[in-house]
């Protein structure tokens, strides 16, 4: 093309530009009223939901609003992709039933029906986090055993606080078998005694005396502490288990350590010992990294408890002999079984910090012992020293 045919195009294109008008479609207006209703039902959606999120954040079983904080937690743990994640909010949701309950306590509105819905739902998140760590202990039984260690302690103490704002002292009358209620007590074999209390009945006399009385301690909660306990067990009894599978597996390369020791007059195959020698020392490396790793752990949270509180726990748990104990474990390479003392330890310190923790949150005096005016308070419950009313 000459540059003449080229100036012409792009004057004739200019111009078309210019006077061009589009064709509106008829739908045009439909389609525009539709994109700016949904833009505004997403807005909605989202205020909506966060504000139901705010409101229902404080429901309590029985509420309307409380199958929506259901509802919007189990969404966040939809999207949540990390299993240690999942676990972690698994046992924080744990924590929530438990302390809703012990608000339903303190309210006097925890009845039968409430602690089955309650103890159905810790039932199944504790499932589902059993389900998930049983899966990291394939992989890692160390991890696991912390995570175990996480959910016990955090449903033991949350348990604690329940149990104390739901527990009253009551006066009931010491009983005494039928066959021996005429006999003294100093005459009473003791193999032959009743032992169940369902054998027992009440001691009735005309001349009432305080010290056929005893007290007793009677909670309205304890169809759900039942079953919570329940859930305990099984959590130490997975412990226990992969604890001994642990000290097990270290004693038996132990053992095959030893074995390949004495065996100096065969031959062996000097590619296949340090293969042997590499792997020794790679678990050995990382039995270290986790031992490091909670020791790590037990120094931060210790930085944030009182000098006396810090005494007091090491003093529960005899905290000099096990870290002796620890010492002379890693010194004889027995990484394993100091590992697991080390996780008792960390536990003691989580327990101490989640206690005081539960405490301020749901408005629960610490108890206190009163040796000196003859009161002694223990776990929340008030008790006397002398049983007498």
């Amino acid at each position: 093309m000459t540059l003449k045919e080229k100036n012409e195009m792009r004057d004739a294109l200019a111009s078309f530009a210019v006077s061009y008008k589009p064709v509106v479609s008829p739908y045009h207006h439909i389609t525009l009223v539709f994109r700016r209703s949904l833009a505004i039902a997403f807005v909605a959606i989202i205020s909506i939901g966060s504000l139901s999120n705010i409101a229902s954040g404080q429901a309590l079983p029985g509420q309307a609003l409380y199958p929506v904080k259901i509802a919007h937690e189990e969404i966040k743990l939809a999207t949540t992709l990390d299993t240690k994640k999942k676990i972690s909010y698994e046992i924080r949701r744990t924590e929530k039933r438990i302390q809703e309950a012990t608000e339903l306590a303190t309210q006097n509105d925890l009845d039968s029906e409430k602690q089955t819905e309650i103890a159905g739902e810790i039932k199944k998140q504790t499932t589902k986090v059993k389900q998930h760590i049983d899966e990291i202990k394939e992989k890692s039984p160390e991890d696991a055993l912390v995570l175990n260690a996480e959910l016990k302690s955090t449903i033991k103490i949350n348990a604690e606080a329940l149990k104390q704002v739901s527990t009253s002292i009551e006066k009931k009358k010491k009983t005494i078998s039928e066959d021996t209620k005429d006999i003294p007590l100093e005459e009473v074999n003791k193999d032959q005694a009743p032992v169940e209390i369902s054998l027992m009945k009440e001691v009735v006399s005309e001349d009432t005396n305080e010290d056929e009385y005893e007290s007793i301690e009677v909670s309205f909660a304890e169809d759900l502490l039942e079953s919570i306990d329940n859930e305990v067990k099984e959590i130490e009894a997975f412990e226990d288990a992969v604890s001994e599978e642990l000290v097990q597996k270290e004693n038996n390369k132990a053992i095959e350590k030893s074995e390949i020791t004495l065996e100096e007059d065969t031959p062996h195959n000097d590619e296949n010992l340090e293969e042997v020698d590499v792997e020794t020392i790679s678990e050995e490396i990382k039995s270290l990294e986790d031992i490091l790793k909670l020791k790590e752990q037990i120094r931060v949270i210790k930085i944030d408890i009182p000098t006396e509180e810090k005494l007091e726990i090491m003093e529960s748990f005899n905290s000099v002999k096990m870290y002796r104990d620890i010492d002379e474990l890693i010194q004889e390479r027995k990484y394993k079984k100091a590992f697991i003392l080390l996780q008792e330890i960390l536990s003691h310190y989580q327990e101490a910090v989640l206690k005081k923790e539960v405490h301020l949150d749901l408005g629960i005096e610490e108890p206190k012992k009163q040796e000196a005016s003859g009161v002694k308070i223990e776990s929340g419950v008030q008790q006397t020293t002398n049983a007498s009313f």
